[in-house]
This record gives C-alpha cells, structure tokens and sequence, in this order.
C-alpha cells in the first residue's frame, strides 16, 4: 500500500504558485514580460491581431510563472496592456484569444518547438529530486523545498507540472532525506549505547519518579557554585555514555531542526515513538535520490 501523500502547503499558498501577482512590481513586469526583437519576430507571424497578442501572453506566462496558458486562472490586466503595448495591438482584442479551443493548443506547440520549453514528465521530475535533496537534507522546511523547485523548472524552460506533483515529489524527497539523516545518526551507535540512550526515558530509580532526560533538562538555578556542580554532574554522566561524534555529513542546521523538535516532547511521548510508529511506506513512483 502507498502512503498517502500529506498536504505540504495551504489553499492560499497553492494558488500563489499558479497566479500572476496583482501587484507584481514595474521591475518584475519588465523582467519576465519584455518581449526581444526576436519574441516579436515570432510573434508578428501570427495574422490576427488577438492571436498576435494571445500568443505573446502565453509566451510570458511560460516565463512566470512557468504555467501554460489554460493553468493560470486569471492574468492581470497590467501584464496583458504591457505586452499589447509591445505587439502594438488594442489589449480589448485579447478578449477573443482562444475562442477556437485548438487554438491554444497548437501555439503551445509552436512554444515549445520556437522558444526550447519542455513538458515536466518523469525524467524532468527525477532531475529535480536530486537537485533538491541536499536542500532536504540540510533543512526539513517544505515551503522553500518547493519554491526553489518552481525556480529551477523555469531557469530550465520546463513547464511547472500541477502542484499536488510538486508537493508529492517534495514530500518523497524529505523523507528519504529523513531516512539519510536518521541512518547518519542512527548507524554509528552500538547496541549498548542504544540500550543507554532508552534508558534515559525510563524513570530512574536513583532519580526517584523522574527520568535520567528530565534530570539532564533541568536548568540551572540562579549562578552559584551549587549550580556549577549540578551542571557539571549532568556533563560527566554525558561524558560516560561514550557517544560518537555527529556525522559531518548532517548539516548543522539540521542537527539544530532535530535537537529543537525533540525538546518539545517529554521522556514518555519520545519512549512512544518507536512503538507507534507504522513500518515505513516509501512512494514507490520515486527513486532512491540517496547514495547508497
């Protein structure tokens, strides 16, 4: 059975990935919508004036953002009178775009076959996956996983593949990432440092009620050589465990993320965690991105 895909990010910022800002700045709507001297070469091959314009629009919006021109909800009136300036027709006209279906189809293909654009298909995907799995490995966010995802199909001339595929392909790549880190981490440790490790979320008879984690979380008191003492108990009996040194290969911010994460919890949900987590369903329409 397939694991079921989670859902990395909100209604509102799936719907910021397919949209043309309203407010995009004047230097953005230069940048991505300024047509050269060959775009309107190109362009001025088309006899009607709405196919002129309609073909130049959807040239930009496989610039920014990336999506074809039936995978944008709604273009701004801005971005379509900036490039009817260009293609020096009235912008009322685009209104008439596409009223023949195929229309908009067999200027995709001309795109795709002028300008280089490519579709995202599994070879594309797989790129990406490795492209992004140092990211994945250095940090656990997943927002900025797929931003930069977005970033590099368009640096690349590929044509943005729905967001439920991004997200699916993110959400592969974080968690073999997951797997790497915990291996990193995991693998060094003997089975006697392991069975240390547990103990310290079991209550501790020395301890009274308490775990060994509870008493190694305790801070400080106020500064005084009583509170030196305490502090330098708790790093003596760290210093017993014998505990190998982090793998150079976690990033740091990673170790920062975990460390973090774990604080949260009391010993008792930590303790819990092995018991109740599900034996590990990898989505199997995604490749190992991890060297073995």
């Amino acid at each position: 059975m397939v694991a079921k895909t989670p859902r990395l990010l909100t209604g509102e910022q799936r719907d910021a990935f397919v949209r043309v800002p309203a407010d995009l700045s004047e230097r953005d709507l230069g940048r991505f919508y300024t047509l050269s001297a060959r775009d309107l070469e190109i362009i001025g091959r088309h006899r009607r004036p709405a196919n002129r314009l309609g073909f130049a629009v959807h040239l930009g919006l496989l610039r920014f953002p990336g999506r074809t021109f039936a995978d944008v909800p709604e273009i701004p009136e801005r971005v379509v009178e900036y490039i009817a300036q260009q293609v020096d027709v009235d912008p009322a006209v685009f209104e008439q775009y596409g009223e023949r279906d195929n229309t908009i189809f067999e200027h995709l293909d001309e795109l795709r076959r002028e300008f280089g654009f490519q579709n995202c298909g599994w070879p594309q995907l797989h790129a990406l996956g490795q492209e992004l799995m140092p990211l994945a490995l250095e940090s656990d966010r997943s927002l900025p996983l797929i931003e930069t995802g977005v970033e590099r199909l368009r640096a690349q001339q590929i044509i943005a593949p729905g967001m439920t595929t991004l997200e699916r392909l993110v959400w592969s790549v974080q968690r073999l990432a997951q797997r790497g880190v915990e291996r990193l981490l995991a693998q060094p440790l003997t089975l006697a440092q392991r069975t240390q490790l547990d103990g310290l979320l079991q209550v501790d008879p020395e301890l009274r009620t308490r775990t060994r984690l509870s008493w190694l979380r305790e801070a400080p008191e106020i500064p005084s050589a009583k509170s030196l003492r305490k502090v330098l108990e708790r790093l003596a009996y760290l210093c017993t465990l014998e505990l190998p040194t982090p793998d150079g290969r976690v990033h740091p911010n990673r170790l920062r993320q975990l460390a973090s994460r774990c604080g949260q919890y009391a010993a008792q949900p930590l303790a819990r965690f092995g018991a109740d987590q599900p034996t590990r369903c990898w989505p199997r329409t995604y490749p190992i991105f991890l060297p073995a």
